[in-house]
């Protein structure tokens, strides 16, 4: 859960010259970007981190 009491900023970071690198990642982890289809886990993310006062997707 996100600490609400902490003010929140919004930031914009940039990185211009990136270098993949491989990750090992503990098994049962992996990193996968968003793809179409993921509304529904996103909006339970969003959620349960107070986000959202609901759990609803559109589309």
């Amino acid at each position: 859960m996100l600490d609400r009491t902490i003010p929140f900023c919004n930031t914009i970071l940039r990185c211009s010259d990136y270098e993949y690198r491989n990750v090992e990642l503990p098994d049962g982890f992996s990193i996968v970007s968003y793809q179409s289809g993921y509304e529904k886990e996103w909006a339970k993310l969003e959620y349960a981190i107070g986000d959202f006062d609901e759990v609803k997707t559109w589309g």
